[in-house]
């Protein structure tokens, strides 16, 4: 996101599609947030065990695609 505001030309257009993302990704972050909080504790070291195998997946599978294009 960053780089596509530094593309796009000005200060002002730049600012408001970074403007515009903050409030896309606020709503879901409060989400996530407001859902945490009704999962209980013992829950949490497996949320955080498939959260990071999630997180590695995808890391590859885009490192992947990005090797099919060279």
């Amino acid at each position: 996101m960053w780089m596509f505001a530094a593309a796009s030309g000005s200060w002002k257009s730049g600012a408001a599609s970074m403007f515009a993302f903050g409030l896309g990704t606020c709503v879901l972050m409060i989400t996530f947030g407001m859902f945490g909080k009704f999962i209980p504790k013992r829950y949490n070291k497996y949320i955080t065990r498939v959260s990071t195998v999630l997180i590695v997946t995808l890391g590859l599978l885009l490192m992947t695609k990005g090797l099919k294009l060279l």
